[in-house]
């Protein structure tokens, strides 16, 4: 990656001297000439075909488990699609794509393909570009759904050259799949955003951290909710209806996660957050109230300072 960046950084340097020697009519330039040129480079270099490194992720948190994985038919299938999608985007200039939500999830927590249903990927072009695709991948175009990772968080935008380029730079390419995600630890970041405090403990069917639908989900008795809450409740092993940082240990050891990996990857502070959520989940079934949340943005409820 320093390489890459290395010879970008040649390219402005060569790319600027050229354009102050061509532009100006003596061999000085304005504070505000160099701007503008910085800007020309950087929207040229953005068109550079980037080289995308494999990803440098950790060993999965679990013990391999195939009983987990997508199917071996509907997993050939996804990877057809995206070795498509991933020809579409090498043969064009000036978009991103990346896997995102559950698909994420399964590769770096489990390192395993998983069944979310379909296959979340957050796209974007400068030419509102639409790469062709089926079923089951799902695609997110920022045009619409923002870019959480870039300055204009959840609000639509179009990318520019230069959002293509920083885009380009924080993604790897994983091995299993062969396509673009994001490399550690942006990618923790991105789960804990997604899936909320208990990001690593492996529970039935629960789709992330939705705050504003999760009063009506708990009164509606929704089946994925009410899974997810048995299972948290099972963790609860004193039935004191508070989960302790302790009680999450023990409870995904006996899933599967392996310690040594657990030990070195799961902070102090996430295991006491992922406690402090449980606890919260278990106690906001039994008496449900509305939440008003922006999409993107967290809830003071759910700050857990007293983990930090």
């Amino acid at each position: 990656m320093n390489l890459i960046y290395t010879m970008e950084n040649l390219c402005r340097i060569c790319l600027l001297f050229l354009c102050i020697k061509c532009n100006t009519a003596t061999a000085t330039a304005t504070a505000q000439d160099v701007t503008e040129l910085i800007k020309e480079a950087d929207d040229i270099i953005g068109r550079i075909d980037h080289v995308f490194p494999v990803c440098s992720w950790p060993l999965p948190l679990y013990a391999p488990d195939t009983t987990r994985q997508m199917k071996h038919v509907k997993k050939k299938q996804v990877l057809a699609e995206l070795r498509r999608l991933k020809n579409w985007h090498d043969q064009k200039q000036g978009c991103f794509m990346y896997l995102d939500n559950g698909v994420l999830l399964g590769l770096y927590r489990d390192g395993v393909v998983l069944d979310d249903g379909d296959v979340d990927i957050r796209f974007g072009c400068i030419d509102d570009g639409h790469p062709p695709y089926r079923y089951p991948i799902s695609l997110e175009d920022v045009r619409r759904w923002g870019d959480p990772w870039t300055d204009w968080g959840h609000h639509p935008r179009a990318p520019t050259h230069a959002d293509i380029t920083r885009i380009h730079r924080r993604l790897c390419v994983d091995p299993s799949t062969d396509f673009f995600v994001h490399d550690y630890p942006l990618v923790v970041e991105e789960l804990k955003t997604a899936h909320g405090p208990l990001w690593f403990v492996r529970l039935p069917e629960w789709k992330g951290e939705y705050y504003h639908l999760f009063y009506e989900r708990a009164t509606a008795k929704e089946k994925k909710w009410t899974k997810t809450i048995a299972r948290l409740r099972n963790i609860d092993t004193n039935r004191d209806h508070s989960i302790s940082t302790s009680e999450i240990n023990a409870f995904v050891v006996a899933d599967g996660i392996l310690w040594e990996r657990y030990k070195t990857q799961i902070s102090a502070r996430d295991r006491c957050r992922a406690a402090r959520m449980a606890t919260w989940l278990i106690r906001f079934d039994s008496n449900p109230y509305q939440i008003v949340a922006v999409l993107g943005e967290g809830i003071d409820d759910l700050r857990f300072t007293e983990c930090d």
